[in-house]
């Protein structure tokens, strides 16, 4: 009898601290050196940012959004509970995915009304099937100002805001903080089949009760980030 282990080599998966080399406050999960920051039509993407000039609050004062955009287009950004905030997006063609993958319902965040504080092409909400590690929404304030952008209904977080992208085009991700903008630029790609490398057993014979390791290297496995 064989012993057998698998690894699977899919962006999202390596330490925070190796996939945010250079920001001091802003992650993005498909920022990945291994498929050299690529995303791809099924992928959605996390945006954190970790600012402590964020996350102070003192008496009535509440802290503010970040103004983080993707392709010079407003994320909206939600306060965890933790005081860091998330956002997460993905290329507008999720849309057409159907039934195999639940990536939530067509909505408006209820709080965000007005189509003008959404620059995105649509929202995704209720999207826990597709994001199965959520952080929770801070709910510190009162109730109508849940995630500190003015929610009123948590059972819509996460929400997943989608945008219609160029094929095979950089997609820059900027947290515009003051005196110090921070980006990340990705690559978008609809075709994720050339860095997907298939399954890699490291050998072609085993011993017996050896182990077997079996690296599964596809970019598109990555839909959760």
């Amino acid at each position: 009898m064989v012993a057998g282990g698998v690894t699977f080599a899919i962006p999202g998966t390596v330490p925070e601290a190796a996939a945010q080399s250079t920001n001091a406050n802003l992650y993005v999960s498909a920022e990945n050196s291994a498929f050299d920051n690529v995303f791809t039509g099924l992928n959605v993407v996390e945006v954190v940012v970790r600012d402590p000039d964020r996350t102070i609050r003192s008496g009535s004062d509440i802290a503010a959004e970040p103004r983080v955009e993707v392709d010079g287009d407003q994320l909206r950004m939600v306060q965890g509970s933790d005081g860091s905030w998330y956002g997460y997006f993905a290329e507008a063609n999720i849309n057409d995915v159907g039934s195999a993958i639940d990536y939530g319902t067509v909505c408006t965040p209820t709080g965000l009304d007005d189509p003008a504080e959404l620059e995105s092409d649509s929202v995704r909400c209720d999207a826990d099937s597709v994001i199965k590690t959520p952080k929770a929404i801070n709910e510190a304030d009162e109730s109508d100002n849940l995630g500190s952008i003015g929610l009123t209904d948590k059972g819509e977080w996460p929400f997943i805001q989608v945008y219609n992208f160029d094929d095979e085009t950089d997609i820059v991700v900027e947290y515009q903080k003051s005196g110090d903008a921070q980006s990340v630029t990705l690559y978008y790609d609809s075709d994720p089949d050339e860095y997907s490398t298939g399954l890699d057993l490291g050998r072609d014979r085993y011993p017996q009760g050896g182990g077997v390791i079996m690296t599964m290297t596809d970019l598109a496995m990555n839909v959760d980030p």
